[in-house]
């Protein structure tokens, strides 16, 4: 079992043209982590939300957990399942994509944690 981490910025864009940055560390609490990436992008889709509620600024802040799985051999792939974060619960969506360079593979009880930057 290894514990793994990575920091990293992103940006959160709505449809209507709203955009919001945070920065944060993302890993596997626990786990198995057998990789070297040179680059890793994730994109997530924000659930969970009430019918007719905007999230207001700051809301994704918090810390989310899930089953994480990926594996890169050149080019890899990956999926992640987080649920958590801050006052609102807002739910990541139920399959994040990721896609990455490098080698090896990892599996386990991920987390992201977000903060406003």
């Amino acid at each position: 079992m290894i514990h793994s981490s990575a920091g990293f910025n992103c940006v959160y864009k709505t449809a209507g043209g709203f955009e919001e940055k945070y920065k944060g560390e993302a890993g596997i609490a626990l786990g198995l982590d057998l990789s070297w990436t040179k680059e890793n992008t994730i994109a997530y889709t924000v659930m969970g939300v009430a019918e007719g509620t905007k999230l207001q600024p700051g809301e994704l802040v918090g810390t989310y957990t899930g089953g994480t799985a990926s594996a890169a051999f050149g080019l890899g792939a990956g999926a992640k399942v987080l649920v958590g974060g801050g006052k609102s619960n807002v739910v990541l969506s139920p399959l994040a994509l990721e896609k990455s360079k490098g080698f090896g593979a990892s599996a386990g009880i991920g987390y992201l944690t977000l903060v406003k930057e």
